[in-house]
Parts: structure tokens; C-alpha cells; sequence
């Protein structure tokens, strides 16, 4: 037996998120409504608690250092480092500029608020959740699992942009863990496929009807977890 941390990321929603936690010396420490009766009452006990909060360097309390986080598996993991992070981050703030002015920051998760607003959620055949979102007068079935993402029949395109939205939010910065490193290989994995796709059908269309600078290649990866 033996004792382990992990984090359960809090998605966005209606609900408050969870105030920062901190531990009883600290509180009492940085809470004027205690220090400074006790300061009074007894200034020697209080110096020794501070010299013990501060000489021990236990700092501020922090349950989410060494921490884990659960992976798609429900499996315990380590999250993704803050190095990793910072490289995938720019990786995909590569793409999407180079993608065009449409898929620049903010603007991706702002269109599918927008979508997500006016779909309908739905099992597919296979049992994979799906949303069924109205495009102009199509309605089209979009796999959002990692099954049927890239085999629900979607435009690659919109698949690609669903990707890419979802990407951005695992790799937001934040005090808190928010994706473990085997999700975020997965899902980038998946958003390759989706760009390679994409290229494939570009590629197939007549040249006259080719629009410019939506051709790009996936990102060279050299090994490791790094784009």
C-alpha cells in the first residue's frame, strides 16, 4: 500500500472553480485575524511558529506539486511537463498560422462555442458519443472520441478545427494539470492524421478550385514526445 496525489481537472462550465487550498499554518500565518492577537498574547510563540514555517522552507501548500492526473484509460499518469507544454504550444501556434487568419487564437474555440451552441448530442452506430451540427442548411454528425473523430464522415477540414480547439485548451497554462503527456501525444497524433487527410482531399480537387495557402504539412517529429 501506498499513499499517491492526483488531480481531477475541472472543465469549464457554470459552476465555480475550487478556490486554492491551503494548509492550517499558512492560513493562520497569512491571516491578519490571527497573527496579530497572537502576536500580542504571545509574541515568542508566534516567532516560533514563523521560524518553523519559514526555516523548514515547506512554503506554501501545494497538493497539486507531484501530483498525477487520470489518463483516457482511467489510469493514473504523470501530466504533461511545463517544458513539453511550452514546445507543443508553439508547435501549434505554428500551424495554426500558417493555416490562415481564421484558425488564429481565440477564434477557434469563439466558432465552436458558436456550433456547440445549436448542436445536438447523440451515440452514433458504434455507441461513440457524436454532435449533430448544423452547417447552413446541412446537418452534418461529428465524431468527438477518439473512435469516431476520424471516421464519422465530417469534412477533415471541420474535424482538423475540432482538433485544434481542443488542443488549445489541454495546452492553456494554469496552476493545475490539465491533461496527462499520453492524452496529448494522442490527440496531437490524431490531429496529424486529420491534417494529412485534409491535404489528400485539397489535393484531389481540380486545380482552378484549389484555394491558396491551405496546403501545409504535419510537423516533422525527431522522436520523444516533442512536436
Amino acid at each position: 500500500m501506498e499513499l499517491c496525489s492526483f488531480v481531477i481537472p475541472q472543465v469549464p462550465g457554470s459552476l465555480w472553480r475550487s478556490t486554492p487550498i491551503h494548509g492550517v499554518v499558512e492560513s493562520f500565518l497569512k491571516s491578519k485575524k490571527y497573527v496579530v492577537p497572537a502576536a500580542v498574547l504571545s509574541p515568542i510563540a508566534m516567532g516560533s511558529v514563523a521560524v518553523v514555517y519559514i526555516g523548514t522552507g515547506i512554503g506554501r501548500f501545494d497538493p497539486v506539486r507531484g501530483a498525477q492526473v487520470y489518463n483516457a484509460q482511467g489510469e493514473l499518469e504523470r501530466p504533461l511537463g511545463a517544458e513539453d507544454r511550452k514546445s507543443y504550444e508553439r508547435e501549434l501556434e505554428h500551424i495554426l498560422a500558417r493555416t490562415g487568419p481564421e484558425t488564429k487564437a481565440g477564434r477557434i474555440e469563439k466558432s465552436w462555442e458558436r456550433l456547440q451552441a445549436d448542436a445536438r448530442p447523440q451515440f452514433d452506430e458504434g455507441g461513440s458519443p457524436s454532435l449533430q451540427i448544423k452547417i447552413g442548411e446541412q446537418l452534418l454528425d461529428v465524431g468527438i472520441s477518439t473512435k469516431n473523430v476520424l471516421s464519422s464522415g465530417t469534412p477533415p477540414r471541420l474535424v482538423q478545427q475540432l482538433l485544434e480547439a481542443r488542443l488549445r485548451q489541454e495546452l492553456r497554462g494554469g496552476k493545475t494539470p490539465r491533461v496527462s503527456e499520453s492524452d496529448l501525444v494522442r490527440d496531437w497524433s490524431l490531429l496529424q492524421q486529420a491534417m494529412g487527410e485534409n491535404d489528400r482531399q485539397v489535393a484531389a480537387q481540380p486545380r482552378r478550385h484549389q484555394p491558396e495557402s491551405v496546403r501545409y504539412s504535419a510537423p516533422e517529429r525527431s522522436g520523444g514526445n516533442y512536436p
